[in-house]
């Protein structure tokens, strides 16, 4: 029998189902060892390019993907690949320079890999 899931997680798939209606596009990476300036770094430099970082629960993004209308076809493969601490980057318009500026960004510190 499945837990029930709280008001708290229930409002973060429906933040999330909106995010990934506006944002079709994402990439997917590991933060771990990152302060919280860098943080801040990755998230602006991704910004800079129309784009937006936010730190996930894994269960709760693999929901979010489910329920999505967009995404629901690859939700079961993508689920099945997040694992540790995750980090999604919707991306704007420009696929290309938002992935540049996180390869970049990654290179920099050396803590931030792209899984997805």
């Amino acid at each position: 029998m499945a837990a029930a899931i709280s008001q708290e997680n229930k409002d973060s798939v429906k933040e999330l189902k909106e995010i990934l209606s506006q944002y079709h596009d994402f990439v997917i990476t590991t933060y771990s060892g990152l302060n919280v300036v860098e943080m801040g770094e990755m998230r602006n430099a991704v910004r800079e390019k129309q784009g937006r970082v936010k730190v996930v629960k894994n269960n709760l993004f693999a929901i979010a993907l489910k329920e999505s209308s967009v995404h629901k076809d690859i939700a079961d493969e993508i689920g099945n690949q997040l694992k540790g601490p995750i980090a999604v980057t919707f991306v704007g318009a420009d696929m290309s320079a938002t992935s540049k500026a996180l390869v970049d960004f990654g290179k920099k510190v050396n803590k931030v890999e792209i899984l997805q």
